[in-house]
């Protein structure tokens, strides 16, 4: 699938490449992600399991999630806007700064309700996201795209080697406290981030002003568009519709069947969160380095292995044994999937979005995105409940399927070559 560089020569132009791509906004965009990805492999693994020991039911956390995710829906269109209207820095400044204080404040929750409500708060908060998408497009170079998230992708990750470990220690531990003091970890490090982004991110888009017709040009810039968005609904149709649906009960209960169905330690559930960071490393380290990628054959790839990861995800709650070597195999098989799909979806997008309306199309994104998750949320929740965590997951399974025919359907749609 990928022809690799080899030799000295090779390895120190493969560095070189790196440098490039990592300097400038996307350099720092790169820092603050390995920062937060800090924060975020330190409790995300454990997020639902602590909403469940404050007193959350099953179905009351496909519930909380589903209003999370509807609230950030609804967000990134207002998110979207403001990136292409008062630029892409002031709109990450202002959503990071909310996103830091409730980082804090989930550490200092007394029941699931408080949880939930911050968690809502948190996810409006991130309407920022089609900023951030925006001012890495803006900042990459046509021709290190692929590659470049691909970079950005597998930097962010390295702390997922070992912060999920650390983040179960501490809560096998000290239980409650030990989360809670990861969340105070978590808030400073946001607060570090914010500093970061507010002294060195550099505005890349020239803000007109349109007067009294700004409102109509929301509309109408992205109307004219038109050839343009029938490839961007196509991708809109995966990445809000197809993939939600797919991963909501994997997503949504993941954890919690770990470790009350199949019994892992919240210590073994950081491990595998740490073998999929690794796996994910090692993977973007190669491709990124390759000379050439057969984009068909990535596809078939990343698509199959998302199916095989959940099969092997289910099957230990039928087998009841081989737990943790199933479950290392999942993870494995996962994090393919995930170093595959997310650059390839990112690049079509890229190089079809013209700059002027980035910032919108991308709100629209994310706000599909998040209906979608909203609504597998609430979907998961039905099937975990009526069918049972391992029937639901076998469902999840079958319906991965239709995942390769329609991805190799919109890589021939939209005509883009992603090959560097």
């Amino acid at each position: 699938m990928f022809r690799v560089k080899t030799g000295c020569s090779s390895i120190r132009a493969t560095l070189s490449d790196f440098r490039t791509i990592l300097s400038g906004n996307v350099g720092i965009m790169a820092i603050s992600w390995f920062l937060f990805g800090i924060s975020g492999s330190l409790t995300g693994p454990f997020f639902m399991l602590y909403a469940k020991s404050l007193g959350a039911q099953d179905f009351s956390i496909a519930v909380m999630r589903s209003i999370g995710m509807l609230a950030f829906a609804f967000s990134t269109i207002i998110g979207g806007i403001l990136t292409d209207y008062i630029g892409r820095v002031k709109t990450i400044i202002i959503g990071t700064s909310i996103v830091t204080l409730t980082s804090f404040g989930y550490a200092f929750v007394k029941d699931w309700i408080q949880l939930s409500i911050l968690w809502i708060i948190e996810q409006i908060a991130h309407f920022y996201a089609p900023a951030l998408m925006a001012i890495i497009m803006d900042s990459l170079q046509q021709n290190t795209v692929f590659k470049g998230f691909l970079v950005l992708n597998t930097f962010s990750a390295i702390p997922g080697l070992f912060m999920p470990v650390i983040g179960g220690i501490m809560y096998d531990t000290y239980g409650l406290t030990g989360i809670r003091y990861a969340f105070v970890t978590s808030g400073i490090i946001s607060t570090i981030v914010l500093i970061l982004r507010i002294r060195f991110l550099r505005e890349t888009l020239i803000v007109k002003n349109n007067g009294n017709n700004k409102f109509k040009s929301i509309i109408l810039d992205v109307i004219k568009y038109r050839n343009v968005l029938k490839i961007v609904l196509a991708v809109y149709v995966y990445t809000s519709v197809i993939g939600p649906i797919v991963s909501a009960v994997s997503s949504t209960y993941g954890s919690i069947y770990v470790v009350e169905i199949l019994k892992i330690s919240k210590t073994e559930l950081g491990l595998l969160s740490s073998i999929g960071t690794a796996t994910s490393i090692i993977l973007g380290v190669l491709i990124a380095s390759s000379r050439s990628i057969n984009n068909k054959l990535a596809i078939t790839i990343a698509s199959l292995s998302l199916t095989l990861s959940m099969a092997l995800f289910t099957l230990p709650g039928y087998l009841n044994k081989f737990i943790l070597e199933l479950l290392v195999l999942s993870t494995i098989f996962g994090s393919l999937h995930g170093v595959l799909i997310g650059p390839l979806l990112s690049t079509i997008m890229t190089r079809i979005l013209p700059v002027e309306i980035r910032g919108r199309l991308i709100g629209i994104q994310r706000m599909f995105e998040s209906l979608g998750a909203s609504l597998s949320a609430v979907y998961a929740g039905l099937l975990y409940v009526y069918f049972g965590p391992i029937n639901s997951l076998l469902i999840s399974t079958v319906t991965s399927i239709i995942v390769l025919p329609y991805l190799i359907f919109l890589y021939k749609f939209s005509g883009q070559s992603i090959s560097q």
